[in-house]
């Protein structure tokens, strides 16, 4: 019996996704989740898929986006790797070339991945940043309503008092 809703063998749905993804492209989430249950045999709606793809990296720790990282870049070089030994031994040149199409497919990914995770890190390091406020002198009074106009005026709109 095929377990079914978004804790279910979690791991696995994120490989076959990964795996979905590297051999069909960009897909949308509906066609992914009709993939995965014809495919794999697991059972989601496409709003479990949708938040498959949308799992936001900022909430993870340093240690926890290692470790995604880490898995998600093994499983793409098992796929890299098949497909590239399919595509140097077939003895079918239409299955070599389907293999070797995949190939730049999964090695696409595997970029597209690492973007990801690279800007995952540093819009946390960004986030833990601190931000010091440097005054030169004698700090004078600002006036306030005069502050809040010009930030209005740079929004393009009209301060009303």
């Amino acid at each position: 019996m095929v377990k079914r809703g978004p804790k279910s063998n979690s791991k696995a749905r994120y490989k076959a996704e990964a795996e979905i993804i590297a051999k069909h492209g960009t897909l949308s989430s509906r066609k992914i989740a009709e993939l995965l249950k014809k495919d794999y045999g697991i059972v989601v709606t496409h709003a479990t898929v949708n938040d498959d793809l949308k799992h936001d990296l900022d909430s993870l720790s340093d240690s926890e986006l290692k470790n995604k990282k880490t898995g998600i870049m093994a499983d793409i070089e098992e796929l890299a790797t098949d497909a590239f030994n399919i595509a140097k031994t077939d003895d079918s040149n239409k299955v070599r070339l389907s293999a070797m199409d995949t190939y730049t497919k999964v090695i696409k990914t595997q970029a597209e991945v690492l973007k990801k995770f690279e800007e995952a890190k540093l819009e946390r390091v960004k986030q833990l940043r601190p931000i010091f406020y440097v005054f030169i002198g004698e700090p004078t009074e600002a006036d306030l309503s005069k502050i809040k106009k010009k930030e209005a005026n740079k929004d393009g709109r009209k301060e009303t008092e």
